[in-house]
């Protein structure tokens, strides 16, 4: 077994700078130890050393602090405090010693690596500054107090790859330019990083704070600190994970990580997008604060409790992409300074779950895309939304829609394209209010609406929009249209709505008709239309009727000179309005059996008009019921 040596602390010091001193029984000590390879530069090896009074390295008048030789400390003890303030350092590294005390870098200039490999540390770990030009790396040991990186210069990365931190481990002050990295360790206590300044450095290299690995039995808590280099979590096991504050300039990626508590982010910045595409939540992943200038992205993961967003800025987008919902999602953000600029679901695997996006919440653009699972659903209740988009979505589970837009202000869009809606609830949505509304290989014909429906002549409704901004109606679109949202009304039983959608409908296949030139059907919609206006006016049906049968009539009896009859053979009297009035009234008759004037020739001309007009009162007398039947039931 090696003799172990008593040094007192300066002599100690003298030691690291491969000078020969004596121990406290009187035997010489030197650490300086050549490596058995030729190029190799000798390395100071100290072992089996006890430092009593506390070491510190800083300015003397009589010492000097420059350490020319790579420092390994191993299987050694030091009772009192060890604190670096100042000197040149090629190299320094730690295995298997006990710091009973602090062990705290406060200045100096480190050439070289700084490692722990293994050791006990009774006291606090901390780096208040300094300049570190080469890797710090944490391999093992036991921190049985804080650990704290409270200042300090890193030109190159810091790695923790294992040990155990029994209490806070603080990052609060430094300027880390080349990034830190977690791939191990257990973190009992709090992990908090509150200030520092992480990347990127002056070569642009690429840089981040990165998880990926360890496990944070503790919080985990962002509560300040500026990323100018991505942060990403590609795993580690989580308990409570908090975004206190903090600016991120950089992505904010979320590739893996087991949380076991709530992930909640409560403010900061975020410049650039941020993405979780992976990863297992098994509690609460609440967003409630913060600004988020670039998207949110959820690409993946597995989330088993609810998913909240409460009161968070969203400039640009919160878009659901992918990932597993066990619970419902939630979002709320009734009191956020401004509103989700755009909220998109577009689920590959369709809605799952259940989404709520509760009354008041503000959101500018909301757009469905892909579709609702038969096990799931959708509410979305009396919110401030501006537009309102469906594009390629398909509903096999429930959608019910209340109160919208929720707002005074005029919203711009509703579009519904390439969408299948099937059993949609559309409960009180202001369709008047927006100033276009897009319907383009829609279905609709299931749909349900209540109180408020699809507007039938307004001019905002086409079928696309195009490079003006302008809506634009293609004729068939706009009948297949009418003729879905009349389905609908048959279905629902409105027999009112059923009757104006089904004259839109007509309305629009009168215009499409002339357009494809197919003239029977356009004549036929023609008459259609001048009859009753496509079966919306009985009234109309009911003048048409007495116009025609005045000059029908006007052609079978009477000549031009309005006095004689045509054809009569008897005497009578022709004359008098009486008379007229008394045939007119038979003449509207257009299933009569008799003659309409005994004791008069019948010419082919007055055959063939008694003929047409027979049709033509059969024609608008059939026009009229119709009319009439919107006011009645089948």
């Amino acid at each position: 077994m090696s003799q172990t040596h008593h040094l007192f602390a300066k002599d100690f010091i003298k030691a690291l700078q491969g000078q020969t001193v004596s121990d406290q029984a009187g035997s010489t000590v030197n650490f300086l130890k050549s490596n058995s390879q030729a190029d190799s530069i000798p390395e100071i090896f100290v072992q089996n050393v006890e430092v009593i009074d506390a070491v510190q390295i800083q300015l003397s008048e009589e010492d000097s602090l420059v350490f020319p030789h790579p420092i390994v400390i191993t299987d050694g003890v030091f009772h009192s405090k060890f604190h670096i303030n100042a000197g040149e350092f090629n190299g320094f590294e730690i295995s298997n010693t006990h710091f009973k005390r602090s062990l705290k870098i406060a200045g100096g200039f480190f050439k070289s690596n700084f490692k722990i490999n293994s050791g006990t540390f009774g006291g606090v770990f901390g780096i208040n500054a300094g300049i570190f030009n080469k890797d710090i790396q944490i391999l093992g040991g036991a921190f049985l107090s804080e650990v704290k990186f409270s200042g300090g210069n890193f030109d190159s990365k810091i790695e923790i790859k294992g040990g155990n931190f029994d209490e806070l481990f603080a990052i609060e002050e430094g300027d880390f330019k080349k990034g830190v990295y977690i791939s191990g360790g257990v973190f009992k206590d709090t992990f908090d990083i509150s200030g520092g300044k992480f990347g990127p450095n002056a070569a642009k290299e690429h840089t981040c704070f990165a998880i990926r690995g360890g496990d944070f039995n503790g919080l985990f808590k962002i509560s300040g600190g500026s990323y100018k280099t991505k942060f990403g979590i590609k795993a580690g096991n989580f308990q409570e994970f908090r975004i206190k504050n903090g600016n991120f300039h950089q992505d904010f990626n979320i590739l893996g990580g087991n949380f076991a508590k709530s992930f909640h982010i409560e403010k900061g910045v975020s410049f650039q997008e941020v993405n979780i595409s992976n990863g297992t939540f098994r509690s609460k992943f609440e967003v409630s604060g913060g600004k988020f200038q670039a998207s949110m992205n959820i690409k993946g993961g597995k989330f088993s409790d609810e998913f909240v967003i409460d009161d968070a800025e969203f400039h640009q987008e919160l878009y659901f992409q992918a990932g597993s919902f066990a619970k419902e999602i939630v979002i709320k953000n009734t009191k956020a300074p401004r509103p989700i600029q755009n909220l998109t679901f577009a689920l590959s695997a369709f809605i799952k779950t259940r989404v709520h996006i509760e009354q008041g919440a503000q959101i500018e653009t909301l757009e469905f895309q892909e579709g609702i699972a038969s096990g799931g659903a959708v509410y979305v209740d009396k919110i401030e939304v501006k537009n309102l988009l469906f594009r390629k979505f398909k509903n096999e589970g429930i959608l019910e829609l209340t109160g919208l837009p929720g707002k005074e202000t005029s919203p711009n869009l509703l579009s519904l394209t390439s969408s299948n809606l099937d059993n949609a609830v559309f409960k009180g949505v202001k369709f008047d209010s927006f100033d276009k509304i897009i319907i383009h290989e829609t279905k609709l014909n299931s749909i349900s609406t209540v109180y408020d429906h699809f507007p039938v002549k307004k001019e905002s409704l086409g079928t696309s929009i195009n490079n003006r901004n302008e809506i634009e109606k293609d004729f068939n679109g706009m009948a297949e249209n009418y003729n879905q949202l009349y389905l609908a009304m048959q279905k629902q039983g409105n027999r009112s709505k059923e009757m104006e959608y089904y004259s839109r409908y007509l309305y629009w296949q009168h215009k499409a008709a002339l357009k494809d030139h197919q003239m029977s059907a356009w004549l036929s919609l023609s008459m259609h239309k001048w009859s009753n206006r496509f079966g919306q006016s009985w009234l109309q049906g009911v003048l048409c009727f007495f116009i025609l049968s005045l000059l029908f009539y006007a052609l079978y009896v009477i000549d031009p000179t309005l006095k004689s009859i045509k054809g009569i053979d008897c005497h009578q009297e022709v004359n008098s309005i009486e008379y007229h009035f008394k045939y007119y009234l038979q003449f509207l008759n257009p299933i009569r059996q008799n003659d309409l004037i005994n004791c008069y020739k019948l010419t082919p001309a007055m055959i063939a008009i008694d003929f047409i007009w027979r049709i033509i009162a059969g024609y608008l007398t059939y026009q009229i019921i119709t009319a009439f039947r919107r006011f009645g039931r089948k």
